[in-house]
């Protein structure tokens, strides 16, 4: 399957190669952005679930609490650390899907093919990795709403508590 330019292997222009290189060079940018957006995520998920751990702390060091209401934030600071902590589960991302069988199919291949065929696998990891990152931040993103719905829940325990 040809994915680049060119009748044939030994035909690629000056600027065919270039159109290679710069491909790649983007690819290899935009997979760079999702690593780092992607340990920013790690970052705050993490932030995130020691701050529910610290909160839980905090409730059951309190005296007269409104049982259910502190009952439902205990149980809202769980569920705060375990999507925090699925979101840092989250691995298994792909930068050239295979490294080894890679080089070892295009390694004879002609320089500018192998671009276009590297090219083909960075676009292809970064579709990979997009769903992931979004499923990733979207259970940070979750935590940090069950965090404030449990700090809302322990306020409520404490005021009612008396």
């Amino acid at each position: 399957m040809s994915v680049a330019p060119g009748n044939s292997s030994s035909e690629w222009s000056d600027e065919e190669e270039r159109a290679g290189k710069l491909l790649n060079d983007e690819f290899a940018k935009m997979l760079d952005i999702q690593r780092q957006a992607g340990s920013a995520t790690d970052t705050k998920a993490g932030i995130v679930a020691a701050a529910a751990l610290t909160g839980a702390q905090f409730l059951a060091g309190q005296k007269n609490l409104s049982l259910p209401l502190g009952a439902s934030a205990f149980a809202v600071l769980a569920l705060t650390a375990g999507l925090a902590y699925l979101s840092l589960r989250i691995r298994g991302f792909q930068e050239i899907p295979a490294p080894r069988s890679f080089y070892n199919k295009y390694r004879d291949a002609h320089p500018t093919s192998m671009l276009f065929q590297l090219a083909v696998a960075k676009r292809d990891a970064y579709e990979y990795n997009r769903a992931q990152y979004f499923h990733k931040a979207q259970l940070q993103n979750r935590s940090v709403i069950a965090l404030a719905v449990a700090a809302a829940l322990g306020a409520a325990a404490r005021l009612a508590g008396g």
